[in-house]
């Protein structure tokens, strides 16, 4: 077991802001948050100085199609790999992977490889930004308020691949944003929900997620 005691400037939690915070973790996990001076470094732990740093929980971004050069529709070990790893160099510790409008076979393809990444990231010591899931964002949105999403590849809502999508995903589909004023949209909703998920509206989209 390895222990080690971070030293920061300041803490940001959820009970307020601690000024010469120490943060106390235990084989990987936060054991204790709290001022310094009230704390002692115990046997055989390393002491970490980072006064001259803010400690933050974790960003988790729910809507993110890459970084690093990569897209994680590419969904390789490689790509994702790099997109987690620099997410987590900037303090995003938690992700759903966003694809983009595409093909229903290259969306199905990246939904699978995606999920084969989130099967096995645990099995490494580096730095990574963990993916939660699989965020959905087309192919059943609106032309008139597409924005990036190539028109050629919207469809109407279609329960049917919807189910398509979800079986690719193993378990791993989070959100799905669809445009509901869409002829099919409400049978596809209601399909979702059947599934397990539920709707909140978001703008002139609606995101579906799993309760």
């Amino acid at each position: 077991m390895t222990t080690t005691l971070l030293h920061a400037g300041k803490a940001i939690t959820p009970k307020g802001e601690i000024p010469d915070v120490g943060i106390l973790i235990r084989d990987g996990e936060i054991e204790t948050v709290g001022p310094r001076s009230g704390m002692e470094l115990p046997g055989g732990a390393e002491e970490v100085l980072a006064t001259e740093y803010t400690a933050v929980p974790g960003f988790v971004d729910v809507h993110i199609h890459g970084a690093g050069g990569h897209d994680v529709m590419e969904a390789d070990k490689t790509a994702l790999g790099t997109i987690t790893g620099r997410l987590a160099a900037f303090g995003t510790t938690s992700i759903l992977a966003t694809t983009v409008t595409a093909s229903a076979d290259e969306t199905c393809r990246a939904v699978e490889g995606i999920s084969k990444y989130i099967s096995g990231q645990y099995q490494t010591n580096e730095a990574r930004a963990e993916i939660l899931g699989i965020h959905f964002e087309g192919p059943f949105l609106s032309k008139e308020r597409r924005g990036v999403h190539p028109a050629e590849w919207l469809q109407l809502p279609s329960a049917e691949l919807l189910q398509r999508f979800l079986e690719a995903s193993s378990g791993n589909a989070r959100i799905l944003t669809i445009a509901p004023e869409l002829l099919g949209a409400m049978p596809c909703i209601d399909a979702a929900r059947s599934l397990g998920m539920c709707t909140t509206p978001c703008g002139h989209l609606r995101t579906v997620i799993p309760e």
